[in-house]
Order: C-alpha cells, then structure tokens, then sequence
C-alpha cells in the first residue's frame, strides 16, 4: 500500500474523525525519504488521504519522483525538495481523540499513518472535481 484513499476510512473506526465540513485547502506535495507522498498545507506536513480511485506510483526512471493520479486523470508531481501545487477541498481531522485505531490487529490506516509517521493529522481530499493544480 503506498497511499490512502477514501474508501479505506469507511473500513476503520478512524471515519469518525473527519466530520467538518471541506474547505478549500491550498497543498504542496513533497516525497518523503520512507516512500510517503506528503501534502503541506500552510506549513504543516500530513499525510493525504485521496478520492477513491487516486494512483500513486513511483516514477521509474527517476525513483525520488512520485505521480499521484487523481480518478479524472488529473497528475500531480512529489519530489523530495519541491512538489506541485493544488488547491481542493479537504477536512483535517477535528476530533480531539488521538487518531489511532482501539481494534487489535491495528487497520490499515493506523499502520499505514504509523510507518508514515507525520505527527500532524492527516487531510481527506475526497472530491477530486475540487482540484486545481496550481504548480
């Protein structure tokens, strides 16, 4: 798994913590050394959440590249020092309660958010017609 998409919310208790309403978010990509493709939104790194159906795959020729490829074939760049640019609607997680799964084994969203290891809540872009890329 090398990235999360809305679905993956709906099969762990970890939905509950993205109840507020979207609004638009301006978002800078960046490649992170562990693989992570991270979003920084007004100076805080998190870990995206994509719309169902979202590819992310590493770029073959140059492998500190990543493509994030939005369901209506919008293409987004990560690279470790620099990144596109988008705005889109999104909800960083309200909850106050930590964001961690209480279920044994953990779910995949915990484990992915865990190897991740970003501190800051993650942001949910759930509609990919929202996206502007603004590089």
């Amino acid at each position: 798994m090398s990235h999360l998409v809305e679905t993956d919310l709906r099969t762990s208790p970890t939905d509950r913590h993205f109840t507020g309403p979207p609004s638009p978010l301006h978002a800078s990509l960046v490649a992170r050394r562990d693989g992570c493709v991270a979003v920084v939104v007004d100076g805080v790194t998190r870990i995206p959440v994509w719309p169902d159906g979202t590819t992310v795959e590493q770029d073959v020729d140059d492998l500190q590249r990543y493509i994030v490829t939005l369901p209506g074939g919008t293409e987004l760049v990560a690279r470790p020092t620099d990144g596109d640019e988008f705005t889109a609607d999104g909800v960083v997680v309200d909850a106050t309660e930590p964001f961690t799964d209480p279920i044994d084994p953990p779910s995949l969203v915990t484990t992915f958010l865990g190897f991740c290891a970003v501190d800051a809540a993650p942001v949910l872009f759930a509609d990919e017609t929202t996206f502007s890329v603004t590089r």
